[in-house]
């Protein structure tokens, strides 16, 4: 194995032993030992049911060890939609802080596990919205990725082949309608592409109840303007400022102390646990 490989090997086993309780389990599912779920037990009290052997464990990797959504900021009394919340990682750590946490996911699966999630964490402020966000309310197909167990994959992007499921779409706009919101403290997108059509098919108006976006960038080749750098203008013209870190984009509409404390590892990553 290349030493730099090794060091990052060592690095994340360190973590993992630093964050997770039964941290013992997290290396048996990240050496591909064992296959089926399990309860994967925080040092911050958060416990999360896993299906090992899929991407689960890495979801959970880079949410509370790699601490990659660490530059947001969620103070008492905030409102926060998760956009792509799979199950449950970030939305059940968010409600700990918020009053109000809007956990949007469309695959019947994650959600499932996401509910299950809720209910083992005892999360009362955390509402479940069973829809993908997309730049059209309405119908659309979800795709799978190719490998059947990257459950944080889907994609209402057809760039991975034919399988897929009907799902319900909202538009950001039908959201806030839906749910009553009107102001947005923070809002997180993890959508496998659509991040792009859901922003740039938003108002500008709502854009302004908006306080707080991070989001990972996906790369689509045949779309120009959806990339990073594109996107990141477009927010800038909408009054936010935006910090990079790797894939991710953070965008906040008033510097504060905490701008530049973006975690050393914020960025996502490609291992499990």
């Amino acid at each position: 194995m290349p030493f730099p490989s090794l060091i990052r090997k060592v690095q994340s086993t360190a973590g993992i032993v630093k964050k997770i309780d039964n941290w013992w389990m997290a290396l048996l599912d990240h050496a591909g030992l064992f296959h089926g779920p399990y309860r994967c037990k925080l040092k911050n009290r958060l416990d999360f049911q896993l299906r090992a052997g899929t991407d689960d464990s890495r979801v959970l990797f880079e949410i509370h060890v790699q601490e990659c959504y660490g530059a947001a900021v969620i103070e008492p009394g905030a409102t926060v939609v998760d956009i792509g919340a799979n199950i449950g990682c970030f939305s059940i750590w968010a409600a700990q802080k918020a009053s109000r946490v809007i956990a949007c996911e469309p695959h019947p699966d994650n959600l499932e596990i996401l509910r299950r999630n809720a209910a083992i964490n005892r999360t009362t402020n955390l509402e479940i919205i069973p829809c993908a966000i997309s730049g059209v309310s309405g119908k659309s197909e979800l795709f799978f990725p190719e490998n059947d167990t990257f459950f944080g994959r889907y994609s209402l992007q057809n760039r991975r082949g034919t399988p897929s499921v009907e799902v319900t779409c909202l538009t950001l706009e039908d959201l806030l309608l839906q749910t009553h919101v009107t102001s947005i403290d923070l809002m997180k997108i993890d959508c496998e592409g659509s991040e792009y059509e859901i922003l740039y098919a938003t108002a500008g108006r709502t854009l302004s109840q908006i306080q707080q976006i991070i989001l990972e960038c996906h790369t689509i080749p045949d779309r120009p303007h959806w990339c990073q750098t594109d996107l990141a203008r477009f927010l800038e013209g909408q009054g936010f400022e935006v910090v990079h870190n790797a894939s991710l984009l953070y965008a906040k509409r008033a510097p504060s102390p905490s701008w530049q404390a973006w975690p050393a590892r914020a960025g996502p990553s490609n291992e499990r646990m």
